[in-house]
């Protein structure tokens, strides 16, 4: 299967089976990791956007990508964290940016504007990553080509193709109807 065709899934799953390939075998690679003891870091539900963006955006950064399991408490909320308040919190923080950086109607694409740091994409590109390879939470509303410059870099390419299609996708059935009538009549103009 070519590169050029690979869902954002296929990447993830892919570099799971050669990170764990690079290890010789699971045992290996789970010693790798460091087991903490268990104490939780700390985010506030109220504000899940700002204190997940400063969890990732913190001096330690490394270890915390590197701690498995990750476990995470919310301010004030008593749990044991066995997995369920991690894809707790991932999955509210999505939904967050979903409404605060994020436009579209089926799929969703970057909000651009003065007050938006571009660098925050990249710390949520490492939230992406982490949360799927942490716990199998994963932001499928968001378009394709949005993904891949968020956990690739802005440096990423994606063909025209797939960006013309992604944007279609976003927009309301409408709108779509409109655009794809336009570039039928430009394709036959062409002609």
């Amino acid at each position: 299967m070519p590169f050029c065709h690979l869902t954002i899934i296929d990447l993830a799953r892919y570099l799971i089976i050669h990170a764990l390939y690079f290890f010789s075998d699971r045992e290996v690679y789970m010693k790798s990791l460091d087991t903490h003891s268990g104490i939780a870091h700390q985010v506030v539900r109220s504000d899940i956007f700002e204190s997940v963006l400063s969890l990732y955006s913190g001096r330690r950064l490394e270890a915390l990508l590197s701690e498995y399991p990750l476990r995470i408490g919310f301010v004030g909320e008593r749990a044991i964290d066995l997995g369920g308040v991690c894809r707790d919190m991932f999955s509210s923080f999505f939904e967050v940016m979903y409404r605060a950086m994020f436009d579209g109607n089926v799929l969703l694409s970057p909000v651009m504007h003065a007050q938006i740091d571009l660098g925050t994409f990249s710390t949520i590109g490492t939230i992406i990553s982490h949360s799927y390879l942490s716990c199998g939470v994963f932001p499928l509303r968001i378009a394709f080509p949005s993904l891949v410059r968020c956990i690739l870099g802005m440096s990423a390419v994606v063909p025209d193709s797939i960006v013309i299609e992604s944007f279609v996708d976003s927009l309301s059935s409408h709108e779509a109807d409109s655009i794809s009538a336009s570039q039928r009549e430009s394709q036959h103009e062409s002609l």
